[in-house]
């Protein structure tokens, strides 16, 4: 395991095993929301995936799951997942909720497991204060590269992720 400690507030663990990468990012924001709505925004994974690039639902399961397709391209390798699962979990209602994301390459090279969990807390003047944990597990092409290629990647995506949210 290497530990490369906090950067710019954001806490990064990086570690490879085998062909298997893992990462965490924290970002943290405040929104000028009241949390009521950015809660209702949160709990619609239709609206969050229109903040992550690349990512789109496809189809509704029930109200916890669902299908989704997205792309990532890492250098000169790219992914094209089809068949995403999307579950929703409500930790504790009106203020946690985790999002999982899973699936494998369509040409089979590779696969990914996403778990964002994501905090709010009410904050002085009608704000919100919005703390996201996000965990990504690869396989395959990708995690081949090594967190060096991919580290960049993944925090460049959470942190459009997370500004795409705040523009809401």
């Amino acid at each position: 395991m290497v530990f490369k400690g906090y950067e710019e507030g954001r806490l990064v663990l990086p570690i490879v095993l085998g062909t298997v990468t893992s990462l965490k990012i924290q970002n943290r924001l405040i929104l000028d929301k009241p949390v009521a709505d950015v809660w209702k925004a949160l709990c619609s994974p239709e609206l969050v995936a229109k903040c992550v690039p690349g990512f789109e639902i496809d189809g509704k399961v029930d109200d916890n799951h669902y299908r989704a397709r997205g792309r990532v391209s890492v250098g000169f390798i790219s992914a094209r997942f089809d068949e995403l699962q999307v579950t929703k979990r409500v930790l504790e209602d009106g203020s946690i909720v985790e999002y999982e994301i899973s699936g494998e390459d369509s040409r089979k090279l590779g696969s990914l497991l996403m778990k964002m969990v994501v905090a709010l807390r009410v904050e002085e003047g009608a704000k919100t204060s919005v703390q996201v944990d996000s965990d990504l597990e690869i396989t395959g092409k990708f995690a081949a590269l090594g967190t060096r290629i991919v580290e960049p990647k993944y925090k460049k995506i959470v942190e459009e992720t997370v500004e795409n949210f705040h523009n809401l």
